[in-house]
């Protein structure tokens, strides 16, 4: 069985070798198809028979091991270099166009919504589609201050709460062999045509192909844990993309995951909760720590990259994400519904509406409160 040595022992070379190839050239070309198949196939060539061997226990682990570091560095020259001398141009093909005008409408559909505040409407098509060309230079100012930008760039975050709601909505439907099927296809498609539709940006793609990995892994009834889904995901979103590892949303993003996966639960085991203290409290406290050692771990790993590229530290991170973060949590789902009626009836109750604007205008208070301090 390949172990997660086995996926660091290919992935870390690769993406360093992605990293000088892609670097070496004054401008970071764009991603080709080219360059991507040939990187798959030469992927499949070295490292696949390595792993039957080894598996069958023909050749040593050990020996095995450093021949996939070596297939790993040489994949991943072959993969950045590709992507400049091998690039070709390609008109965007239906999918991808259908999912821009999907974008665009629920642009639309955002501006026609009967807020109160025209800054909610630009706050909620920000959220939603990652749009922030209509938020003032003091919203914008405020989410910056506090530490909350990562909330206006769409992310993982969002991504990951629309999977999570989708998922609840999908559970009532059963769980029988079949309905698993069609819940794990509904789910897919359904994120990865928003994530076309509002971009396809390094941080959405990287949430994507992190879900695509878990879901399969639970449908193939295979034990599945972040590190173990780290590591494919980041070989696979650099085979398709090389030249996203040049991008700053590119690397926060899977620097703020590596902090989630190898640091959060060795912060996370400080204080494990006992069966006795369940009862009487102190699960919420228990619960606000494991929100502030998330919080942590993500600030220790991106911290050092955020500053490196904006010059700035949040000081008061660890209070931002601890409001912001479940604040975040519901008003998604509340503006997606406002959305989902908008586009469809072309008129949202105004209770819906109103729901939405005071959890924007919480949050922009909230924030607000925070940049000051």
């Amino acid at each position: 069985m390949i172990e997660e040595r086995d996926f660091a022992g290919f992935a870390i070379p690769f993406t360093s070798a992605v990293a000088a190839a892609t670097f070496s050239f004054a401008s970071i070309p764009s991603a080709s198809f080219a360059g991507a198949g040939l990187s798959f196939v030469a992927t499949g060539v070295s490292v696949l028979p390595l792993a039957w061997l080894a598996a069958c226990k023909r050749i040593p682990v050990s020996h095995a091991l450093g021949s996939v570091i070596l297939a790993g560095f040489l994949c991943g020259l072959v993969c950045g270099f590709s992507a400049r001398e091998l690039s070709v141009s390609s008109t965007a093909g239906p999918l991808s166009i259908s999912a821009e005008n999907f974008g665009e409408r629920m642009k639309g559909a955002i501006d026609r919504m009967e807020f109160s505040s025209s800054g909610t409407n630009a706050l909620v098509k920000a959220l939603l589609t990652g749009d922030k060309t209509g938020l003032s230079k003091d919203v914008t100012s405020i989410f910056r201050e506090s530490g909350a930008s990562h909330i206006l760039a769409l992310s993982g975050l969002h991504l990951g709460i629309i999977y999570a709601t989708l998922t609840k909505i999908l559970s009532f439907a059963g769980n029988s062999h079949i309905m698993v099927i069609i819940r794990y296809m509904i789910t897919l498609s359904i994120c990865g045509f928003y994530t076309l539709a509002t971009g396809a940006g390094p941080s959405m793609t990287r949430a994507f192909l992190f879900i695509t990995i878990a879901q399969t892994a639970t449908m193939l009834h295979r034990k599945q844990s972040l590190r173990g889904i780290f590591w494919p995901a980041l070989v696979i979103h650099l085979t398709l993309f090389p030249s996203d590892i040049g991008k700053v949303g590119f690397q926060l993003s899977y620097a703020a995951m590596a902090g989630i996966a190898w640091i959060y639960p060795h912060l996370k085991g400080i204080w494990n909760l006992q069966e006795d203290e369940s009862d009487n409290g102190v699960d919420l406290l228990h619960r606000i720590w494991d929100g502030a050692a998330l919080a942590i771990s993500c600030q220790i790993s991106a911290g050092i990259p955020a500053w490196f590229y904006f010059g700035t530290f949040p000081k008061y991170f660890l209070l931002t994400n601890l409001i912001a973060a479940p604040l975040t949590g519901l008003l998604i789902p509340c503006a997606l519904v406002c959305l989902g009626i908008e586009s469809i009836f072309g008129n949202c109750p105004a209770i819906l509406l109103n729901i939405t604007e005071y959890l924007c205008n919480t949050m922009t208070f909230i924030l607000q409160v925070i940049s000051g301090m």
